[in-house]
């Protein structure tokens, strides 16, 4: 449903738990410079986005903050992030402010607006190594989506929380986060098995990093189930073999010692992973190469450890 005064173009749709109505999807201008601003930095047209920027109405804070999110964005991709991390807090404290009425934070739209100007934020703050800032910023911008935004918006800040707090070392928080995304990713209202596959896959690399390897390999098959079912001849499929072979490997490792019989199995199947995936990040051509490689290191570790086994 559209708002001729609205910001932004929202989709309602009933939330299943308390009939309310929540936006469906991604917030987006209704003005259309920045709409194509916004479309050209998602095709990666860096100068076409900022010359769209150009002609953004300053008339309302909201519309400043479009374009403050634009310019934001824009030298981001130039890895100024400093300049970057200054304009994009413009942007949410205009939107911010733009939300506030008399009686408080009530205009919906523009609150949601503030919401993804945060989320970018709090990006900005870890490719600065500030993990702290990060998910301090992206925890204003799930609270204002959990009041005004979709479900697929929660679902990005609740990925980007987990990631944060994974850089900060602070596994269980960040476990929290990645399967808040996992419980997300499956309450859309268009379920998607690359989203799941995401989290899941975020999941097993936090306790791969914590070195819970058995709930690993547990994460890193539910994740590789959900690649496969959203295109088992993508990239991402055989990433995801990859990543599998990996977490078998590091539980292979830890059984070495302590139970030879069991880690022979966990090997061999880890073996069998990598093999594949290998094989298939091969084909995939240079931009792979670094993966393949990766996977022929970890298959000749796994070779190694199976041949050192008794009997």
């Amino acid at each position: 449903m559209t708002n001729s005064e609205s910001p932004v173009f929202v989709s309602e749709t009933a939330d299943e738990r308390t009939g309310a109505k929540r936006p469906f999807g991604a917030v987006w201008p209704k003005e259309s410079h920045a709409h194509r601003a916004l479309q050209a930095l998602r095709e990666g047209r860096v100068q076409d986005a900022k010359q769209e920027a150009e002609s953004i109405p300053q008339v309302e804070l909201v519309d400043r903050a479009w374009k403050l999110l634009v310019d934001g964005l824009a030298v981001a991709e130039r890895a100024k992030l400093g300049e970057a991390e200054r304009l994009l807090l413009q942007a949410a404290a205009q939107a911010f402010v733009s939300g506030a009425g008399t009686s408080g934070l009530s205009d919906g739209p523009r609150l949601r607006v503030a919401g993804l100007m945060f989320h970018h934020l709090g990006w900005v703050y870890r490719r600065r190594e500030r993990p702290d800032d990060a998910s301090q910023a992206h925890l204003v911008a799930y609270y204002l989506r959990e009041r005004h935004g979709s479900r697929e918006e929660l679902w990005d800040t609740a990925i980007e929380l987990g990631l944060d707090y994974d850089v900060a070392k602070r596994f269980t928080d960040a476990q929290r986060w990645h399967r808040t995304a996992i419980d997300m990713s499956e309450q859309l209202a268009e379920p998607s098995e690359e989203k799941q596959a995401i989290a899941w896959s975020n999941l097993a690399a936090s306790l791969m990093e914590e070195g819970r390897c058995e709930e690993a390999v547990s994460a890193a098959r539910n994740s590789r189930e959900r690649w496969r079912a959203h295109d088992v001849g993508a990239v991402t499929a055989s990433l995801a073999d990859m990543k599998l072979g990996s977490a078998l490997l590091q539980l292979g490792q830890g059984l070495h010692e302590s139970n030879p019989s069991e880690a022979r199995s966990v090997l061999n199947e880890a073996m069998s992973q990598l093999t594949a995936a290998h094989e298939a990040l091969s084909a995939f051509g240079k931009g792979y190469a670094g993966d393949a490689q990766t996977c022929a290191e970890q298959q000749d570790l796994a070779e190694r450890l199976l041949a050192s086994l008794p009997g």
